[in-house]
């Protein structure tokens, strides 16, 4: 009787994976084919399958204009850290709709600062951060900076963690007036990144 429902199990439990890989290939076809004005509807059709959120975001990132207004988008952001101050996703979102307006870039970097508080050692978050942070380079208070450097610190301060070779396909991009001075700094707030930084950092021709 036990070995049955043992069996039993197995066989759900393999139906269940094979209905989420199919509805992962689905939704790849539909990202593929729905125009971008569309995505909205596609992500509310979608809600429930798994690994959405980051598609979602990768989709907004690439075409923030066909979605909802940076006002509308920051006010969701904030209505999750309502209710879940420790979600250091959502302290980063609310970093990233922030940045949109002057008015409130005060907000994003305090945000940024709840983000690393809240999830240090999250790596997707801290990937996110990092390319959130990078990509603003130019704009960034002295206090921000060393939050991506922390941030690069913890992510390659071992030997293998996830998003670290995302990490280094992106760094490898950066305009090499930012690795400049991203290398700099690391000299004084974290020495541990030099080597990383010697090898992929782009420099002057």
């Amino acid at each position: 009787m036990a070995s049955s429902l043992c069996a039993t199990g197995l066989i759900l439990l393999a139906a269940g994976l094979v209905w989420f890989g199919a509805r992962l290939t689905l939704f790849s076809v539909e990202q593929a084919q729905v125009e971008p004005g569309r995505w909205a509807m596609t992500f509310e059709d979608w809600r429930d399958t798994a690994g959405l959120r980051e598609r979602a975001r990768s989709l907004i990132d690439n075409d923030k204009d066909t979605f909802i207004l940076p006002s509308a988008a920051l006010a969701r952001a904030e209505s999750v850290v309502e209710v879940d101050p420790t979600n250091s996703s959502a302290w980063l979102d609310v970093a990233s709709n922030a940045a949109r307006r002057s008015a409130t870039a005060e907000l994003s970097q305090a945000a940024v600062k709840m983000s690393e508080i809240t999830g240090p050692y999250e790596s997707g978050v801290m990937a996110r951060r990092i390319v959130f942070l990078i990509d603003r380079w130019d704009q960034l208070p002295a206090e921000s900076k060393e939050v991506c450097l922390s941030d690069l610190g913890r992510l390659f301060g071992v030997t293998w963690a996830p998003y670290q070779s995302r990490i280094i396909s992106f760094l490898k991009q950066i305009p090499v007036a930012t690795a400049t001075d991203l290398r700099a700094m690391a000299q004084v707030h974290a020495p541990q990144l030099d080597n990383l930084f010697a090898r992929i950092l782009p420099r002057p021709s």
